[in-house]
């Protein structure tokens, strides 16, 4: 296999070794560089570099067919997870020796590319504007930024001394409001690595290890939710982490979030719940397992056998402390759920899951401004098997609505009458995500994220505007694209009502140009949206032109 760059080994050797200290690393680093007998192993480990990534990224969580055969089917997961920490401990170790013996070459990279945007307009008659985009490729002059410092600008790697613990805390990336991850009992701030990276493209992002757990020092006991969501607030404090906060949880974590909500209310922007459990989850479930005590003993033990040190009556308190919170009022709050539950042959398997899906009803009606989201696989791991439906639920969250007749100054004009160069401008492909997803006026719930992929690693997708009267024909097209690039156009009203859409032209004929016509009903702005479309589509750093044509009529 070909050598791992110098790049690449810092960027793996960040992740498997989330706790390393600069000064460690850079005394690992000194060691291996002089370590004859380490030198003579270099090869046959860097063989196995592919096999350990993969078992770090595709192997933490195993299938219910792998594992805990024996347990309920909602405590499964539990088994894995532990399992699964114990696994990637191991891999850690190894893939440590391994990287950290190639970083030492040092190997310095030929200045990468960076991207730029040149826009120019063509000459059209009064009636019609054509807009050329291209995305042309520039040599920078200083030296490039390291992929780890691309994946996490402003890195911020911290111990947090609270008083009654220190707290381990990662921050990276730009913006307001700042997301803070909180794992699932026993998790650890790496479980939501592939969502934070996504994320901080948008926004600054903070995850933390709880007492007990991962990179942090014990903590007091009992370990109740109340106890760490006071942990949580000290840490947000002590540790100078601005607010307003989007708090992202997972499974009985969004305990802990809940209860720091009520509490500090006017420091929490939203909440994002990913496939959470309520408070009445545990009781309930035992309560279902009451007239199986075997099953039942099984399941005592493992919520007992939680990496942070809590009893059953311990998670029982939580229940009762987050229990006695009440309603949210009208904080936004989404909850992304699995498409379903795994089949099972328990006899009590319709009970348990009729169970879930009224608790995640009564999670819903904890706000007046609820939405949910619906992932596409059945697996409690969302953020580890599905990360981008993470990262749309956030979207959301951060904005429910996406307010376009707001960005005057930003949307470029069509314009049916002139010249609009002056006003061109291209978009981040994050607005276009958002308004993907709010503009097609779907049911949260019954969005298809097969169709609505964010492109937030792919190439830029832009947005425009052309006044529009009643009577009016607009026909809005793609052309002179680049080789490989694929447009989707999707217009939209001054309303946001999702209006039509287009991939392909002719797909039967390899056609990848866009275009959609539509007879106009209202005065006011009609959005146009160019995006990536789902044929193929170039690499991100590719140069990809279009052209875009809209033509009025009466």
């Amino acid at each position: 296999m070909n050598a791992l760059s110098h790049e690449q080994a810092i960027e793996l050797l960040h992740e498997a070794t989330p706790y390393l200290k600069a000064e460690q690393r850079a005394a690992l680093t000194a060691h291996l560089a002089e370590c004859d007998q380490c030198r003579a192993y270099a090869d046959q480990l860097s063989r196995l570099q592919p096999v350990l990534t993969h078992a770090l990224h595709t192997r933490r969580y195993t299938h219910p067919a792998d594992s805990g055969k024996t347990l309920p089917a909602i405590l499964q997961h539990k088994r894995r997870s532990m399992m699964c920490k114990r696994a990637f401990a191991i891999v850690s170790t190894v893939v440590v020796a391994v990287f950290a013996f190639i970083a030492v070459s040092s190997v310095r990279l030929p200045d990468q590319s960076v991207t730029s945007f040149q826009q120019t307009t063509t000459p059209a008659p009064a009636s019609t504007t054509t807009l050329s985009a291209t995305l042309v490729v520039s040599r920078s002059q200083n030296t490039p930024p390291t992929r780890a410092e691309t994946l996490m600008p402003d890195l911020w790697d911290e111990k947090v001394d609270i008083g009654v613990a220190k707290l381990h805390v990662r921050c990276f990336g730009r913006g307001s409001p700042t997301v803070v991850f909180n794992a699932d009992p026993g998790g650890i701030w790496v479980t939501w690595e592939q969502v934070m990276f996504k994320v901080a493209k948008f926004t600054r992002v903070c995850a933390y290890d709880r007492a007990g757990v991962g990179g942090s020092s014990q903590g007091p006991k009992p370990r109740t939710s109340q106890q760490m969501a006071d942990e949580l607030a000290a840490l947000l404090e002590k540790g100078k982490i601005p607010g307003p906060y989007v708090l992202v949880s997972h499974s009985t974590s969004n305990w802990i979030d809940r209860l720091y909500t009520v509490q500090h209310r006017d420091q929490v922007a939203a909440l994002v719940l990913v496939s959470p459990f309520h408070e009445d989850m545990i009781s309930g479930m035992l309560a279902i397992l009451a007239p199986y005590p075997d099953e039942l003993a099984t399941a005592r033990a493992e919520i007992a056998s939680q990496g942070e040190g809590q009893s059953v009556d311990d998670f029982l308190a939580s229940a009762d402390q987050v229990r006695a919170t009440g309603p949210l009022g009208d904080l936004p709050l989404v909850l992304l759920a699995r498409s379903g539950y795994y089949p099972s042959d328990k006899p009590y398997a319709a009970q348990e899951e009729a169970m879930l899906v009224k608790q995640e009803e009564q999670l819903l009606a904890l706000s007046t401004k609820s939405v949910r989201l619906r992932s596409n696989q059945k697996g409690h791991h969302i953020h580890i098997n599905e990360p981008l439906a993470v990262v749309d639920a956030i979207r959301l969250a951060i904005s429910p609505t996406l307010p376009l007749t707001t960005l005057t100054n930003v949307v470029p004009d069509i314009a049916t009458e002139g010249d609009s160069s002056q006003n061109f401008k291209f978009e981040p492909n994050d607005d276009f995500d958002q308004a993907t997803l709010i503009g097609l006026n779907a049911k949260y719930d019954q969005l298809n994220f097969g169709v609505l992929t964010p492109t937030v690693d792919g190439w830029d997708s832009d947005y425009f505007r052309v006044r529009v009267k009643p009577g009016m024909l607009v026909t809005c097209r793609t052309s002179d694209l680049s080789t490989g690039t694929d447009t989707n156009l999707i217009l939209y009203g001054g309303n946001l009502n999702g209006i039509s859409g287009q991939d392909d032209v002719d797909r039967a004929a390899g056609d990848l140009s866009s275009s959609v016509t539509y007879a106009v009903q209202y005065e006011g702005w009609l959005y146009v949206l160019v995006g990536e479309g789902f044929s193929r589509s170039p690499a991100e750093a590719q140069q990809a032109t279009y052209s875009l044509e809209c033509l009025t009529s009466k």
